[in-house]
């Protein structure tokens, strides 16, 4: 299993669903790119970017499981 990553030292790439995670809650969650009125790029969470909800860390999926 994959570490937790602080964002203050890395973010995944854009559309990449990760784990997504602070002291209170874990969820999955991945970033996309927005314009705002500027015309400068925004970068946010999907599910968590307008609900108040701050991610501090995030993880990589695990691969999923086989029929083995």
């Amino acid at each position: 299993m994959s570490e937790w990553i602080n964002i203050k030292d890395s973010l995944p790439m854009l559309h990449l669903e990760v784990i997504v995670g602070n002291k209170y809650d874990v969820g999955t969650d991945y970033l996309i790119s927005n314009g705002n009125s500027n015309g400068d790029e925004e970068i946010e969470w999907l599910k968590h970017g307008h609900d108040g909800w701050i991610c501090t860390h995030w993880q990589k999926l695990p691969k999923k499981p086989t029929d083995d």
